[in-house]
């Protein structure tokens, strides 16, 4: 059961991880071939445990600070993650810049830096 003190937080937080959960249950479902039950708290950006229903993956509706500024702060590091591999691939010759590949890493990139922008 959920204690109490979780239900008197007013603010909507931001989920610890940058990868929205209906994504990494789909990603989950390919992989294990059934849907898997997902906990129904998570751990927030600002390190507390709190009901899915009490986070936002848009950036407009997360009203806790400690939150907004722990969340821009991993889709920046999510976004130069992304854009060194992208250049990391382009030095080694690997895929060519018409590649779905590369076009979806460098999309990735652009969305998580849209989204840091966002939460600024």
């Amino acid at each position: 059961m959920l204690e109490d003190e979780q239900f008197g937080d007013p603010h909507v937080h931001a989920q610890s991880i940058v990868t929205d959960r209906g994504q990494l249950r789909a990603a989950l479902t390919r992989a294990l071939g059934r849907a898997p039950t997902l906990p129904a708290t998570v751990v927030t950006a600002c390190r507390q445990r709190r009901p899915v229903a009490m986070t936002s993956v848009l950036p407009e509706r997360v009203t806790c600070l400690a939150c907004r500024e722990a969340a821009r702060e991993a889709h920046l590091r999510a976004a130069e993650a992304l854009e060194a591999l992208e250049a990391l691939e382009a030095l080694q010759g690997l895929p060519t810049a018409n590649s779905e590949h590369f076009r979806q890493t460098r999309r990735r990139a652009l969305e998580h830096r849209d989204l840091a922008r966002r939460l600024g």
